[in-house]
């Protein structure tokens, strides 16, 4: 591993695209695919091949209105990158994107991974009031006091580039913003574009440790509260039923999971499809019945399908018109799974999905 620093020029947002733009130019990447500042305010996943449209390039955009593993899974399922793509990720999104590999989703040929420090985001309907008009540090500011944070920001433990199977930690925690960026090489793939993209090579950070550790134990303490709150709204059928009685049937949810990814969908089949007898027959035997019929079923079944992959991202309660605490359901559900399996979703790519193997001595009774 090398550590490799970038000055400050005028500010981070100049910074970032100069940077950005060197990897484009000298780096020997042919695309770049980045968070980029919209006309709309919104910081946009985007796929840049021109340097020169490496304008407000964002790695750190504290608004995530899709998980990006869905994205490059939609440009490498079908086939592999021809060329190579510099793929900017957060930290959940990176996990997410080991996962779909493994259920192969992904190809990462000819992609060079960077993975970010990740200070959280601001939930999609709230950025432009929240942080729109902010500088990047101003915002940086108000993600460290995390105020209005996502609930799935306020308490992810997983926050830092983790894992053995990408190329670049970009480094944030622990580094003087004012002076520079700070780019760890992890392979020789990152190393390699770090040095043509101009980077200096430096020591470790020697505060960098002590601010991680504190900023993760304090989401872990956070986390605990949270989730150990919320949880308690799932606790049993009856209530697990009242949480997830505003439910529409929208599946939002669905669609913004990057672990659900099947093209064909049992919950949109014509399993679900009913005649008119049926409803009256079920309305007749209880003399009422909630409509759309099926949501419980379907809040368990995805739990079921996506649980022991699950990321934490939150993308599910962001999509949910009727703001179900979804994330603490399927965090809860999801942690109490691996912790089973002794599986942390995104960790390697050498270990095995938990439901596609066999161990004879696997949960044998204590």
């Amino acid at each position: 591993m090398k550590t490799f620093t970038f000055d400050i020029t005028e500010n981070l947002e100049k910074t970032f695209d100069a940077v950005f733009r060197r990897m484009l130019e000298k780096g020997g990447i042919d695309a770049l695919f980045i968070p980029k500042k919209a006309p709309n305010g919104y910081y946009l996943p985007s796929l840049i091949s021109d340097p020169a449209k490496v304008n407000g390039a964002n790695p750190f955009a504290a608004v995530m209105p899709i998980n990006s593993a869905t994205l490059i899974s939609n440009i490498t399922r079908l086939t592999a990158s021809p060329g190579k793509i510099g793929v900017v990720l957060k930290p959940c999104e990176y996990r997410a994107l080991v996962e779909l590999v493994k259920l192969k989703q992904v190809t990462i040929d000819n992609l060079i991974i960077l993975v970010t420090d990740c200070l959280g985001t601001f939930p999609l309907s709230e950025y432009l009031q929240i942080a729109g008009a902010k500088t990047t540090e101003e915002t940086f500011a108000l993600l460290e006091r995390e105020e209005g944070l996502r609930t799935a920001c306020r308490t992810c433990e997983h926050c830092i580039p983790e894992g053995e199977d990408f190329d670049v930690a970009v480094q944030l925690l622990g580094i003087d913003r004012k002076k520079h960026l700070s780019f760890e090489g992890r392979t020789d793939k990152g190393i390699e574009l770090l040095e043509k993209s101009g980077g200096k090579e430096g020591a470790t950070l020697a505060g960098r440790e002590k601010a991680l550790k504190e900023f993760i134990d304090g989401r872990k303490n956070k986390g605990a509260e949270i989730i150990g709150r919320e949880r308690e709204k799932f606790v049993g059928i009856d209530r697990m039923t009242d949480t997830l009685e505003p439910c529409i049937s929208c599946h939002n949810c669905m669609d913004a999971c990057p672990i659900c990814y099947c093209k064909e969908c049992f919950f949109e089949s014509p399993t679900f499809e009913y005649e008119a007898e049926k409803y009256l027959r079920w309305s007749g035997r209880k003399g009422s019945i909630r409509m759309p019929v099926g949501t419980l079923l379907f809040h368990l079944g995805r739990m079921n399908h996506m649980a022991v992959s699950c990321v934490g991202c939150g993308m599910c309660e962001q999509a949910c018109p009727a703001k179900i605490p979804l994330l603490s359901m399927f965090k809860s559900a999801g942690a109490d799974l691996q912790k089973v399996f002794e599986y942390l979703p995104g960790r390697s790519l050498k270990e095995s999905l938990p439901l596609i193997i066999y161990k004879e001595n696997e949960l044998e009774p204590q």
